[in-house]
């Protein structure tokens, strides 16, 4: 019995793992992405640069322009249409801010002590005259008001005379300067240290006198000028205000040299008119003052 040799059958290929299928795919995408983003890219750049070098001259806007525009149109009709509600505005409440506090000064003992003493003096005599606007308004059937004191007495003079310049007949306050001579020099308005008589001191007028005394002790053995100013009325005769200022003057000597004693020289002068402080054709209260002229040893 003969036997038939066998044809061997073709073997199939070895098919591949799936894992690898999923590998390549993952690996075409990522390729054709990329290839895809490179050429959109030059062809922005390829337009950009066209439309540089040869501009359009199209008049209408870009198609994305005129899709903005429509939804904005859109949007507006749509508000238009609905109902217009109250919208309240919102209210912030603000917190008062307090005022920065001053800076202190860097002073050494004995100088704030002095100045201290300054500030309650003049604290001193500014509630004298508190009191004296308060006993006249009371005189004149006034309620004493309680405004700055400036005020007070301005509204007091234009009630004696509405005529009067209140500007050019207000007190001249306390005045403390240093002349050429390095010599210190007070001037007192004899409005507060006098009667309307101009020869009687008033009560008030010690205060003052204490508060100057005071600082004349820091100048111990100094030698003090007390120089008396009439106001120059023309009424008077010269010899009469040469007179009268000399009167002053020695009234506020005589009373300093009760506080300070013996350690000081302190001489009276009267000028008369010749000394005024304003325009000689002036009559103004200006005038009418008590200089005190301290020259230290």
């Amino acid at each position: 019995m003969t036997q038939t040799p066998t044809t061997p059958s073709p073997q199939k290929p070895a098919t591949p793992p799936r894992s690898q299928h999923w590998t390549v795919g993952v690996l075409t995408l990522l390729w054709r992405l990329l290839l895809l983003g490179i050429g959109g890219s030059l062809a922005w750049m390829l337009g950009v640069a066209i439309a540089q070098l040869v501009p359009g001259e199209v008049s209408e806007p870009p198609l994305t322009e005129q899709l903005i525009r429509r939804s904005e149109a859109a949007m507006d009709g749509v508000r238009g249409w609905l109902p217009q509600s109250d919208v309240e505005t919102p209210v912030v409440e603000t917190t008062p801010q307090e005022a920065p506090s001053p800076t202190p000064l860097a002073l050494d003992a004995t100088v704030q002590q002095q100045v201290e003493g300054d500030l309650n003096r003049l604290e001193a005599d500014l509630q004298i005259l508190r009191d004296r606007a308060n006993r006249i308004e009371t005189q004149l059937g006034i309620l004493p008001s309680q405004e700055p004191l400036e005020n007070r007495l301005r509204s007091l003079r234009q009630r004696l005379d509405p005529n009067a310049d209140v500007e050019a007949i207000a007190p001249q306050p306390i005045t403390v300067a240093t002349d050429e001579n390095r010599a210190l020099r007070i001037t007192l308005p004899s409005t507060l240290l006098f009667e309307a008589d101009g020869q009687q001191l008033q009560p008030s007028s010690r205060a003052i006198l204490d508060s100057v005394a005071t600082d004349l002790q820091a100048y111990p053995n100094a030698t003090i000028h007390v120089e008396g100013h009439p106001d120059g009325a023309a009424a008077e005769a010269p010899a009469t205000q040469r007179q009268r200022s000399f009167d002053q003057a020695s009234a506020i000597a005589q009373q300093l040299r009760s506080r300070l004693g013996d350690n000081y020289r302190l001489f009276s002068v009267g000028y008369g008119a010749t000394g005024p402080a304003a325009a000689p054709d002036t009559v103004t209260p200006t005038n009418a003052r008590v200089e005190i002229r301290i020259d230290p040893n």
